[in-house]
């Protein structure tokens, strides 16, 4: 998708990949499929992180509105705010 320029569906498919990932590490195999829907990941933020759950959805949001092809730098942008807000979530947990 990169060499195409579909950095758009990329960073799509990065977020469910890492949600999905996020939510194998803080519940283990059990789980982790029915937190790593993000809609479930999304309810679990809004109970246990409610400061993170709103920029969660903003970033999450953003991510979903960048067309399929997107200016690389506005696809790390969200990459990279996307990670810092996880990165708390999993430090908080």
């Amino acid at each position: 998708m990169r060499l195409s320029g579909q950095d758009g569906a990329l960073v799509r498919e990065y977020a469910a990949a890492r949600i999905s990932a996020v939510a194998s590490a803080l519940f283990g195999p059990a789980h982790a499929g029915h937190y790593a829907q993000e809609d479930e990941f999304l309810k679990f933020a809004d109970r246990q992180h409610p400061a993170e759950a709103a920029r969660l959805r903003s970033v999450l949001d953003g991510i979903q509105k960048l067309p399929v092809r997107t200016h690389a730098v506005e696809a790390i942008h969200l990459i990279d705010e996307f990670e810092q807000v996880l990165e708390q979530i999993t430090h908080d947990a």
